[in-house]
């Protein structure tokens, strides 16, 4: 249920949470998974789901291995793996943001248009959408889009 979800905590997650709900109703014996990070999107979740299930005697099932979170051994595995999770999540975040300051810096970065306008070929300018009707709604907008403002190059 939660696939494409933000686990960023502002949004609810109905599954994870019904899935912690069947753990503590002893209606899960195993959790089986191929990625820790598609379980549980932060750590907070990932310790949480490891406590209940070693409160209730679930085991935990990947491609590689099966955990037993009452054992310290496994536990300790677990929390690797949700450390190293996070970590590449956060990495991922800082070369995605990385990438959208160099673009920015030369003058590549374009985010959505306002309508009546399209990039050129080479994505290098900005210039009227060549549709009649966008150019029409255009000019009856100007008073609010400053054109100059614009960037006209690479």
């Amino acid at each position: 249920e939660d696939l494409g979800v933000s686990a960023s905590g502002t949004k609810k997650r109905t599954g994870f949470e019904k899935l912690l709900s069947h753990i503590c109703q002893e209606k899960v014996g195993a959790i089986f998974f191929l990625y820790s990070s598609r379980l549980a999107r932060n750590g907070k979740d990932w310790h949480t789901t490891i406590a209940m299930c070693s409160l209730f005697n679930v085991l935990i099932i990947d491609r590689d291995s099966i955990y037993d979170p009452r054992l310290p051994g496994d536990r300790l595995s677990l929390g690797m793996q949700a450390s190293f999770s996070e970590f590449e999540v956060n990495q991922m975040q800082i070369r995605a943001r990385e990438a959208i300051e160099q673009k920015a810096s030369k003058g590549e970065l374009f985010s959505l248009l306002p309508a009546g306008f399209v990039l050129t070929e080479d994505r290098c300018h900005v210039e009227l959408d060549a549709d009649k009707r966008d150019r029409k709604s255009t000019r009856l907008n100007s008073s609010h889009t400053d054109i100059s403002r614009m960037p006209s190059s690479a």
